[in-house]
């Protein structure tokens, strides 16, 4: 979840910081490879969230159908989309989805009746 604010931070603020660019050396976090490890090491962190609740807990695919949907939009977005006028919009809905996936997750996991047993 953290690598997901800090992707968000990073996406809400690389435009406001483009003028920075000129006056401080900041050009490697926009550059294109610090976004694609950024995204990659969030996704890499979101699976390793999401997974061992699903394997071990609840199982409910909606998770996972969520989490999937959303990083394909963003791999999409910035592959397909990159710098262009709906790159934003894309980015925005693909992390919306993860934050979803993960909500739900966690919705799931305080359900789950096989936890309660385990904690009694």
């Amino acid at each position: 979840m953290a690598a997901s604010v800090a992707c968000g931070v990073h996406c809400a603020l690389a435009p406001l910081a483009v003028g920075a660019v000129a006056v401080l050396p900041l050009e490697w976090a926009f550059s294109r490879m610090s976004e694609a490890v950024m995204l990659g090491l969030t996704l890499l962190l979101a699976v390793a969230s999401l997974a061992p609740a699903y394997l071990r807990q609840h199982r409910k695919k909606s998770c996972l159908g969520l989490f999937a949907v959303g990083a394909a939009i963003l791999a999409f977005a910035k592959i397909a989309h990159h710098n262009g006028p709906w790159e934003p919009m894309l980015l925005a809905s693909g992390a919306g989805l993860i934050a979803s996936a993960h909500l739900a997750n966690l919705h799931f996991c305080r359900q789950c009746q096989k936890c309660s047993h385990e904690s009694e």
